[in-house]
């Protein structure tokens, strides 16, 4: 688990605290700083998960790259002809592209 995921959410429980003392003192801006603390706490765990996932998906990167290139290389084998056309058309199109920005 990320770091920032532990850090927003203590700063989210602070929040609502905060918040919760603000409404019971009627203390505006105590429960102004507490909605804001808790905003910031859900956007720093929200960010801590996205790291996570990254990191989640870099770990897994080279087994799908394989699968990948292993699907690949059977479909060229089952379709020689097919994957010839479709290799010319992505030449094709890239020449094309790259004659228009001339």
């Amino acid at each position: 688990m990320d770091t920032d995921r532990v850090a927003g959410t203590v700063t989210n429980i602070a929040g609502k605290v905060e918040d919760a003392a603000g409404r019971l003192t009627g203390d505006v801006g105590t429960q102004a700083r507490g909605l804001a603390d808790q905003a910031t706490g859900a956007a720093q765990n929200a960010y801590g998960r996205a790291k996570d996932t990254v990191r989640d998906m870099a770990d897994r990167a080279p087994e799908s790259l394989g699968e990948g290139a292993a699907l690949l290389h059977r479909q060229v084998q089952a379709n020689p002809i097919g994957a010839l056309a479709v290799a010319a058309f992505a030449g094709f199109a890239l020449a094309t592209i790259l004659h228009g920005r001339r």
